[in-house]
């Protein structure tokens, strides 16, 4: 069976137990193994890939294809269909700027993004939908933060070309339902980009089952390396896509007339790619499926139960989100009276790390009636420890902050 004391020894910043850290929507903590594959690769075989014919190149090239590979395998799809990008914001963006620049939207046409989106998935959206003369739906919550399949085919039957949207939301961990919004799209012919930055953490997922057209995640939510992410399409859009950057990799033939590109995936990975980061990220995906997976899930969603349950018997302490079984790892939460900004110094002061401010998710925030707030998000190796060491020291909160109770 799973359990979080099983693998703590397995993360440096974690094994000691002084810090209570809850902060993993934001960023994973990694492993000793991911570490140590990253230093290995800087040790032994550091040279940039598909350049040289001598064995270090060699020994590189060899690594950071296999680590394509394995997370092309990871995600049930081909190879050629995984790019290497800085992260899920790139890939976004990457996919975004394509998708325009190759005319599958133009003037005139309708697509839509849900208000939940974290900034990555909705700026770019609305800054090129601005320059390309294409107009931008919005997929409205409920007062909860969660969208009915209802919501999501109400704006697909306006005509819309695009839907851009997240499988879970990085502000109150709300899972959308992902596999029926796609499948309604697939229906209507209409293009899907699943944000997958917290999904692919907390869900095992296959894209072809789930029915997206693209893909997209960050590698260090998933206890990888910063800096390295994966946009997943469809071939045979991929191919008709024109590239987002120039040079390096993505190049075929270049005369002084004319450039040709690259094949699948290389077309869209311009130059240096992050080597270290993609071996690094691989073997994070290897540790993940070396642990009991659905027990791990269990697991964290029983520790999302305990802190909703927790936080909900303190008086002064606002919860936002549904509360049940959609909420999955991450809840946003207020102490009455204090800024979040305040209530995470203090928290800090405890040696309990969570994320205060508007957690690149304005529009969902403003949506609730709030600016900021304070977000606790779990993961694997959290215990029920983490979990209550919180709790009470949002209890005691107000031997520091006596006004809170006044106010109340």
């Amino acid at each position: 069976m799973f359990s979080p004391e099983n693998i703590r020894d397995d993360f440096p910043i974690i094994k000691t137990g002084e810090l209570v850290y809850l902060d993993n929507a934001a960023t994973t903590q990694k492993p000793s193994c991911v570490i140590n594959s990253i230093c290995e690769y800087y040790e032994k075989y550091n040279a940039n890939v598909h350049r040289s014919n001598y064995s270090l190149a060699e020994k590189a090239t060899e690594n950071y294809e296999r680590a394509r590979k394995k997370i092309a395998n990871f995600l049930g799809v081909e190879e050629d269909r995984i790019i290497f990008t800085r992260g899920a914001t790139e890939a976004i963006n990457l996919v975004a700027y394509s998708i325009f620049l190759g005319g599958l939207l133009q003037p005139g046409d309708k697509m839509a993004v849900t208000i939940a989106e974290h900034h990555s998935n909705f700026v770019p959206w609305q800054q090129l939908c601005k320059k390309f003369e294409v107009e931008m739906r919005i997929v409205d919550t409920t007062d909860e933060g969660y969208i009915p399949i209802e919501s999501f085919t109400e704006v697909m039957d306006e005509g819309i070309k695009l839907l851009a949207f997240t499988g879970m939301s990085n502000s109150l961990g709300v899972v959308m339902p992902y596999h029926e919004v796609c499948k309604a799209a697939r229906e209507r012919e209409i293009l899907t980009v699943l944000d997958g930055a917290q999904l692919v953490p907390h869900h095992r997922v296959k894209v072809d089952e789930i029915g997206c057209d693209f893909l997209a995640f960050s590698g260090h939510k998933i206890l990888g390396p910063m800096g390295i992410g994966v946009l997943c399409g469809r071939r045979d859009i991929l191919e008709k896509l024109p590239p987002f950057m120039y040079g390096g990799e993505m190049i075929d033939k270049v005369t002084i007339e004319e450039t040709t590109f690259n094949v699948l995936p290389y077309k869209f990975e311009a130059g240096t790619p992050n080597v270290e980061g993609a071996i690094g990220l691989a073997k994070a995906i290897e540790y993940v499926e070396n642990i009991e997976w659905n027990d791990a899930v269990k697991h964290v969603m029983s520790l999302t139960k305990r802190l909703l349950e927790g936080l909900a018997s303190i008086e002064f302490v606002e919860i936002y989100g549904p509360g049940d079984d959609r909420q999955h790892s991450i809840v946003s939460f207020n102490v009455k009276g204090l800024h979040p900004h305040d209530v995470a110094q203090y928290l800090s002061s405890r040696k309990i790390a969570v994320r205060s401010g508007h957690h690149c998710a304005q529009p969902q925030l403003r949506r609730l009636g709030i600016k900021a707030s304070c977000r606790a998000s779990l993961y694997i190796y959290n215990t029920k420890d983490d979990v209550d060491r919180l709790l009470r020291a949002l209890e005691e909160i107000v031997t520091v902050f006596p006004w809170v109770m006044r106010n109340e």
